[in-house]
Order: C-alpha cells, then structure tokens, then sequence
C-alpha cells in the first residue's frame, strides 16, 4: 500500500486533521477478539439451548464463532482502529471474558495489547466498542470501567451516541 498500517493515521495527519472523526473512514473488525475460538472452546450460556445438538454445536459452533484470523494486536499492526467487544463476566472466576457464543480471551489481557499499542502509536485513534455485555451488573461495569481508565490514563476519551 506504500503507506506503513501501524501509523496510518499519522501518515496522513496533514489530511485528516481537521476533520471529524464521522468524516474519517475507519476500518475495522467485528468480534474482534474472536481470533483463538477454536471447536474446543468453553461454550457460554447464550447457547445453552442448542444442548440437543451437544456435539453440533462444538464443531461447528466453535469456528463459526470466530469472526477474526488475526489477534488483536495483529489487527492494529495491519491498520484496523475499530475494536468490536463482546463481554461476559464469567461467574466461577469473576473474570472478564471476550465471547461470540464461545469463549475467547480474557479482556483486560487484551486491552493490554491495545494500550502497548496506543502507547507505541500516539498518532493513532483506536475506537473500543463495547455494546454487547453479559452477566454484568453496574457494579461490574462501573469497576470495569474504573480498571480501563486506570489502563488508558489522559488517552480515553467517552463520547455519548
């Protein structure tokens, strides 16, 4: 592309400076921590119907889950900025998980990558899009949030939709 993906934006900062982050075309990724589902992944709850198709669901489910080939880290390496979360807090460990039906990495691990990055990358605008969480009270997310703003520091910015 002649152009290096991991600082794209701040390749073309004399372009995109003044305007609005809405003008700007973002790429990104859905179910974005999706990547290491494999047919043996823990199976969550948002599936527990489908215990008639126990092993239908395991080998099929399992790669039909995974929407993304490359880790998180990988995907802001090759240039994606929008980040697609789906949370679930599984109850056994208090641990917050990424999911698609099936278990993926835990969150605060991977947002660790994507803190490295934005830290190795300042001119770069990476957009966390949380919209579907699950077994989470506001407690739960109120703490969540707490533990990212103590991650990301002065580099969080809210918006409202």
């Amino acid at each position: 592309y002649g152009m290096d993906l991991e600082n794209w934006m701040g390749c073309m900062k004399d372009e995109i400076a003044d305007r609005k982050l809405s003008d700007i075309v973002i790429p990104g990724t859905h179910d974005s921590g999706t990547y290491c589902i494999t047919r043996h992944s823990k199976r969550t709850e948002l599936i527990v119907d489908l215990k008639c198709l126990n092993g239908v669901v395991s080998c099929v489910g399992g790669p039909w889950a995974k929407s993304q080939n490359h880790s998180i880290a990988e995907q802001l390496n090759i240039g994606v900025r929008y980040i697609d979360l789906r949370v679930l807090l599984e109850s056994d460990t208090n641990t917050m998980y990424l999911v698609h039906s099936f278990q993926a990495g835990e969150l605060f691990k991977e947002l660790e990558r994507v803190r490295e990055f934005v830290e190795s990358q300042p001119s770069e605008i990476v957009i966390l899009d949380m919209n579907h969480i699950y077994r989470c009270n506001e407690t739960d997310i109120s703490d969540a949030l707490k533990r990212i703003e103590e991650m990301f520091g002065d580099k969080i910015v809210y918006t409202t939709p």
